[in-house]
């Protein structure tokens, strides 16, 4: 069990770039990514195009990072890297 929760959304750029640059030890922490269609607001075309029934790839939508840690330290050093990104803790 880990003592924080910190949710980063964002463009799947930069979740894409915190979660290969950010490395935890197993044991201190863990990154989880999520690709959940109901994170994306989603144009007139996309539902249109999901309700005839295709597909849509939303890629890494928010992440998940669990750890025992300094949690100001951890938000401020990937909103000094990735300044576009919105973070909440849980």
């Amino acid at each position: 069990m880990f003592a924080h929760t910190l949710i980063v959304r964002g463009s799947s750029q930069d979740l894409d770039a915190i979660f290969n640059r950010l490395h935890l030890d197993p044991s201190a922490g863990q990154i989880v990514r999520h690709g959940d269609p109901a994170d994306v607001k989603l144009t007139s075309e996309q539902t249109r195009q999901m309700l005839s029934g295709k597909p849509l790839l939303f890629g890494t939508t928010r992440l998940e990072i669990r750890f025992n840690g300094n949690q100001e330290g951890l938000k401020q050093s990937i909103l000094k890297r990735f300044p576009n990104v919105t973070i909440t803790t849980s």
